[in-house]
């Protein structure tokens, strides 16, 4: 339903980026391999928004948890 239950548990997020294998010789461009991937699951605990200028930003203090298979989550 995307829709988040504030009241059953702890806020996480996933957080996924890819790995840079590297930088080209010719372009300094990163190498970025498909399956060269980070994934970690990470509970939120404090969150500070900030508003000037005409834009809206957060800052998120959160810890990975460790103990969770990802494999689970990622079906």
């Amino acid at each position: 339903d995307n829709i988040c239950n504030y009241d059953l548990k702890d806020m996480a997020m996933l957080f996924t980026f890819n790995v840079p294998n590297g930088f080209s010789e010719k372009t300094g461009v990163p190498i970025i391999k498909k399956d060269d991937m980070f994934t970690g699951l990470y509970v939120v605990h404090t969150v500070k928004h900030r508003f000037g200028g005409g834009h809206m930003s957060q800052e998120l203090q959160c810890v990975r948890v460790m103990t969770t298979a990802l494999s689970s989550i990622l079906k």
